[in-house]
């Protein structure tokens, strides 16, 4: 007899199956939600840190061209070699813009309508040319930073202006000396007013290094508290793969005891129970058979068996109680038929000889 598949210890162990596959996959589930929490805390510093990092260390290496070509244009010492200066002014005119594109970048984010609009769109024109634009996506600021970024630009025109001021002062200074008038107060005025304009604007500098080196410590303590967040989510992944591994062995061995035990071997045992009763004559005992599975048609099968047998045996008894009366009926006939024959013999010896 085929048992359906609903029906039987194929569909039970099916379940049994799927309860384990159902607690894998819950752990799957949790582990994934764990490595995609590491995964988004990784991203953030890929995609916030480590640009601002990029963009805070090429603004520093602007702003360092910048001192040494105001340190170059104030060493030319011959009205004569303007030409040097005027190179050193188009160095820092350079860095100018390319220092306020990288800052306007951090206080805005590099792919921001903000940033593309400030400083009449040259920002976004010296980003593009430098090749960053989709290659250093600056992500917006957070408040702090974007305090220290506007800060920077504040601080930054106040260099700009007092750089160009102290070269301005300069070549007025080198045109007099040129004149013959070294000694003049008005060169003397020119002197004095370039190194408070160069002063100012080393300032200005120190100040912008300052703000700089703040974004940087504040990126840094993003990136620390990303990375304690990792090893916690990590931790934690661990942890948590741990026991539910644990708890998934515990429940599939309680579970798969629990489905051979009620399934197979109680069953089991109330057969063997049974058999070994109809063995030692108990004719009438059966196996309980309420269950659809396959030991539900071996117990339907044996007593269908111990049935036949009983039958056969009833029908054994009656033939043998019939023998049994037909044999005590003749026995009889033939006492009575002895009986009369012993009658009738005795009472021809009573008679007299004829």
């Amino acid at each position: 007899m085929k048992m359906p598949f609903l029906s039987g210890l194929q569909f039970k162990l099916f379940l049994v199956m799927a309860f384990v596959l159902t607690v894998s996959f819950v752990a799957a589930i949790i582990g994934y939600r764990n490595l995609s929490a590491v995964v988004e805390s990784s991203r953030e510093i890929i995609t916030h840190d480590v640009p601002i990092s990029r963009a805070i260390k090429r603004a520093l290496t602007e702003l360092l061209s910048e001192e040494i070509a105001l340190e170059s244009a104030l060493g030319v010492d011959d009205f004569e070699k303007l030409e040097d200066i005027r190179k050193s002014e188009a160095v820092m005119e350079r860095s100018n813009l390319l220092f306020s594109a990288y800052i306007n970048a951090i206080a805005w984010g590099s792919e921001t309508m903000s940033f593309a609009k400030s400083g009449g769109g040259l920002n976004a024109e010296y980003w593009n040319r430098q090749g960053l634009k989709g290659k250093l996506i600056i992500k917006p600021p957070n408040e702090e930073e974007a305090q220290f970024a506007g800060a920077i630009d504040i601080y930054f025109g106040g260099f700009v202006n007092n750089a160009f001021t102290a070269v301005a002062k300069h070549k007025t200074y080198l045109r007099l000396k040129s004149d013959g008038k070294a000694g003049s107060e008005e060169a003397r005025r020119a002197i004095e007013e370039r190194d408070a304009a160069k002063g100012k604007a080393l300032s200005y500098a120190g100040l912008i290094a300052d703000n700089l080196d703040k974004i940087v410590e504040s990126t840094n303590a993003n990136v620390e508290e990303t990375a304690a967040n990792i090893t916690d989510v990590e931790t934690g992944a661990k942890m948590t793969f741990i026991y539910i591994f644990i708890f998934s062995a515990i429940m599939s061995l309680v579970t798969i005891f629990y489905f051979i035990r009620q399934s197979i071997i109680e069953p089991l045992n109330e057969l063997v129970k049974v058999l070994k009763r109809f063995g030692a004559g108990d004719m009438t005992i059966r196996a309980s058979a309420d269950k659809a599975d396959e030991l539900g048609v071996l117990a339907r099968m044996f007593n269908k068996m111990a049935d036949d047998l009983q039958t056969l045996y009833s029908g054994m008894q009656e033939r043998a109680l019939r023998q049994n009366r037909d044999l005590t009926e003749t026995i009889n006939t033939l006492k009575r038929e002895k009986t009369n024959l012993e009658e009738e013999i005795a009472k021809a010896k009573e008679r007299p000889n004829l």
